[in-house]
């Protein structure tokens, strides 16, 4: 279950960056990276090294109150 309690607020979106190609904006909380639950910066980034170079991305998010779930190919 994602909610607004937990995660880690996207503030800003270089839309060059990997968060623009993974479809996250500005607002959005990232709860969780390829099922990995994220609570922290540390935890996201660990989240995200221990992906690797996946085929795909799989990012749960809190976006305007409604859970949404990304899949991007990697």
């Amino acid at each position: 279950n994602i909610n607004d309690e937990e995660g880690i607020i996207v503030l800003a979106v270089d839309r060059r960056g990997v968060a623009a190609r993974l479809g996250l904006r500005a607002g959005d909380i990232v709860a969780a990276i390829n099922g990995k639950t994220v609570g922290s910066v540390d935890t996201l980034q660990a989240a995200i090294t221990a992906a690797g170079k996946p085929k795909r991305w799989q990012v749960g998010i809190l976006r305007n109150g409604q859970v949404l779930n990304l899949v991007v190919a990697g």
